[in-house]
């Protein structure tokens, strides 16, 4: 890491994208499915705030296009971290629906229980919220330490040689 801004409007600046990120990864995965739990379907309670945080990925990725246009390079940079830290969500959610659409499709006609809910396809659920649940909660630990970093005003050494074109 290399420092390469003490200006504290820049660095508050360049905390935004991480902040958006770890709120998004918090909020919509962690806490929005809990509070949903309640009105039924597991899927819908998993996919919706997985669709919230699609159309925020979008928006991410159109301020980082405008942010490698008008920002400084401390926000630029930071702005390219934050839309890099979303591929490995982006990975677990292709993974979910994956597991599901399976699921769906093979065992469509499988037993039901009392509650007349498919158990192969509960299983498959548990299998695929799993490992994004684990990705969410990584991105909230890198989410938090990029905004520390992003504090200090400092910057991986890699990105600022590709960045660095001022």
């Amino acid at each position: 890491m290399k420092i390469i801004s003490n200006n504290k409007i820049e660095k508050k600046r360049a905390k935004t994208p991480h902040e958006i990120f770890t709120l998004n990864t918090a909020i919509l995965h962690l806490f929005l499915p809990a509070s949903m739990l309640k009105f039924g379907d597991p899927a819908l309670t998993i996919s919706l705030p997985i669709f919230l945080s699609i159309f925020i990925i979008i928006w991410t990725y159109f301020r980082t296009k405008k942010a490698h246009k008008n920002d400084s390079l401390l926000e630029k940079i930071h702005w390219q971290i934050s839309l890099n830290r979303y591929k490995p969500l982006i990975g677990a959610y292709i993974f979910y629906f994956a597991v599901i659409l399976v699921a769906k499709l093979v065992f469509a006609d499988a037993a039901v229980d009392m509650n007349g809910e498919n158990l192969m396809e509960n299983v498959f659920l548990i299998l695929a919220v799993v490992p994004l649940f684990m990705v969410v909660f990584l991105s909230v630990l890198l989410g938090s330490g990029s905004i520390f970093n992003a504090g200090r005003g400092e910057v991986p050494i890699k990105l600022l040689a590709k960045y660095n074109d001022t």
